[in-house]
This record gives C-alpha cells, sequence and structure tokens, in this order.
C-alpha cells in the first residue's frame, strides 16, 4: 500500500472534481486507478493504522474549510498532524482550503504581485464609506462560498451613493455553505467584439493546463449566461487546443505557491493592455460538461496522476512491467 494513495472523501457530489477524476480514471482505464484508493469517510472516523499504510494522503471537502465546515477542519488537522508525525505527504492542507474566503485570498494574490480585484469585506453597508472613489465601479457577493450562478450578485454600483441606496442586505438564514459580503472591484475586460470572456485553467504546483472558456454578454459570466453558438464554440476549442505559453504557465504555477495550492481552477480574463486579471481560484472546482469532454478530460487526468505520483514512492520494476502489459492489452 505504500505505493498508493488514499483519497478521503467526506461529502459527495457526482460533480465534484475528485468524483470526476474517479470517473475518469475508469472511462479511461487508466492504470493509476490501481494506485488510488477512493476512501468514503462520511463519519470522520478513520482509523491512524489505516492512514499509516498508505504512501500519500489527499483530503477532499468543500471550502472554505475552517469559516464554513469547523468540525470538518478540525478533523483534517487531526489527520494533517497524524500523517505529519508519520512522514507521509499530506495533500490538500486545510489551511490552504481555509483561505478561500474572497477578500483574504483576493488579498493573499494581491500581496504576491497578482492584479485582482480589490476586496472590501463589510458587514454594515454604512462600512463602505471609506472605500476610495478610485476602487469604483464596485459589485457585491457572498464573501466565504461558492455561488457560481451569480445569485447573490448586486450591483455594479459606480458611487457609494448608488451603493447605499440599491444594495440589500444578503438573506442568508439557512444556508450554511454562505456567510458575510464584500465589495468587489468591477473591473472592464469586454473586448471589441462587445463579448466578455471568462478563462479558466486548471493547475498543480507542478503544471498548468487549459479548461475552457465561456463568452457572454454579461460581465458576470456562468453557464446560464454563456453564448452556445459557432463563434464561441470555436474560440473555446481553440483555447483548449492552444498550449499555453510558458510565461502563463509560469504565472499560474506562482499563484497556486501564494495560495498553498495544491490542485486549483483559476477564472480568468485579460485586460485591453494583456495583463491577467484573476477573477478567483478554486481549489474544489465542480467538472460539468465542458471538462468531461477530449481533449480536457484526458489532459486532466494526466495532469492529476503526474501530480499525485509525485507523492508516492516509484513502483518496484516487476510492477512496472505488470502495468505496461496491461496497459498493451487494452
Amino acid at each position: 500500500m505504500k505505493h498508493q494513495l488514499l483519497a478521503i472523501i467526506v461529502s459527495d457530489a457526482p460533480w465534484q472534481y475528485y468524483n470526476k477524476f474517479e470517473l475518469y480514471l475508469k472511462q479511461l482505464r487508466h492504470p493509476f486507478g490501481h494506485r488510488i484508493v477512493f476512501y468514503r469517510d462520511y463519519d470522520m472516523a478513520i482509523n491512524e493504522s489505516t492512514l499509516l499504510k498508505y504512501g500519500a494522503v489527499a483530503f477532499f471537502h468543500h471550502d472554505p474549510l475552517k469559516a464554513l465546515f469547523p468540525e470538518v477542519y478540525r478533523y483534517a488537522k487531526h489527520l494533517e498532524s497524524i500523517c505529519k508525525r508519520a512522514g507521509i505527504p499530506f495533500i490538500n492542507k486545510p489551511d490552504a482550503l481555509s483561505n478561500t474566503i474572497k477578500s483574504v485570498q483576493l488579498n493573499k494574490l494581491r500581496a504576491a504581485g497578482f492584479t485582482v480585484a480589490e476586496a472590501f469585506p463589510f458587514e454594515e453597508v454604512g462600512e463602505l464609506a471609506v472605500v476610495p472613489a478610485s476602487a469604483y465601479p464596485l459589485f457585491i457577493r457572498i464573501d466565504a462560498g461558492h455561488d457560481s450562478q451569480g445569485v447573490f450578485i448586486q450591483g455594479p454600483f459606480y458611487t457609494f451613493t448608488e451603493l447605499k441606496a440599491a444594495y440589500t442586505p444578503f438573506e442568508l438564514e439557512g444556508k450554511t455553505h454562505h456567510r458575510g459580503s464584500v465589495a468587489l472591484q468591477w473591473i472592464d475586460t469586454a473586448k471589441t467584439d462587445g463579448y466578455f470572456r471568462k478563462y479558466r485553467c486548471l493547475a498543480t504546483k507542478h503544471d498548468v493546463i487549459q479548461g475552457y472558456t465561456y463568452f457572454s454578454e454579461h460581465w458576470y459570466i456562468h453557464g446560464a449566461v454563456a453564448i452556445k453558438n459557432a463563434y464561441a464554440a470555436e474560440a473555446n476549442t481553440q483555447y483548449t487546443r492552444t498550449p499555453m505559453l510558458p510565461a502563463e504557465k509560469a504565472f499560474f504555477l506562482k499563484a497556486n505557491e501564494a495560495l498553498d495550492f495544491d490542485f486549483s481552477a483559476y477564472d480568468y480574463a485579460y485586460k485591453s493592455n494583456g495583463d491577467i486579471v484573476i477573477w478567483e481560484a478554486n481549489p474544489h472546482p465542480a467538472f460539468l460538461s465542458m471538462t468531461d469532454a477530449e481533449p480536457v478530460r484526458s489532459r486532466v487526468v494526466a495532469l492529476l496522476v503526474a501530480y499525485y505520483e509525485s507523492f508516492l514512492p516509484p513502483l518496484p520494476w516487476h510492477q512496472k512491467i505488470k502495468q505496461g502489459f496491461n496497459a498493451f492489452l487494452r
């Protein structure tokens, strides 16, 4: 078992990237399927003796971990400490998974020199009176938790007077996966054709690949408002099939190091001068139809397999031969 990775899954949903990774391995009949064990630990009760059997351990859960799921955070820290004492690599560190509160993450990236939206967390809207006029326009969204369909988006607002008059506090009672409010700088990234574009790449600490791109006439881009026509489809094909420039790979590798993510999906755009704006880094992305399609599916598998294998001892020669023979038979 020391040549295997233990993947601990506390929360399950079919669209989560680790569930899709498990599915992709089966679909592609990939040999790494024999080197990873997906363990559903819903009761958070795995034995220490089980952990110690494996060459590396990975932990998977929604984020931000500490803010929204404190019990799971404590459990992850417990597992991390066991692995640290035993010298077992622990992938997806609970503290890194806790720093995905938007205002925290964006300020960390800004401090590391990346172009991001300025972030102003607040409890009462009056606190935003001190935000300088140069930061406007601003839009409001949830600070902790994901709102991929823009349900909680308000704005953009061009002055504090306009914001104060139009802003409505979020109704979050019973919504345990959301907390807090943040005002974010609105950055215009529309192109001359009138479309906004959101690019997604996928990064480990070793490599970066393209994911997909969305076109929209709306500045807040998500699946429901994406343009689905031949023009957008061709642009997506071109993006997925064009190798990333070395400078862009280095850019996102540096971002992943700054956030201490083992894996993350980056949503980004380009300013008119060519600079990259990072909208968000998501270490717990959903893999939907755009990721299920080739060539992205196979490239995702290659990316994750290469990264996870780097934590495991090399296979003995006889197992490599067996693995190669099995691959030949497929």
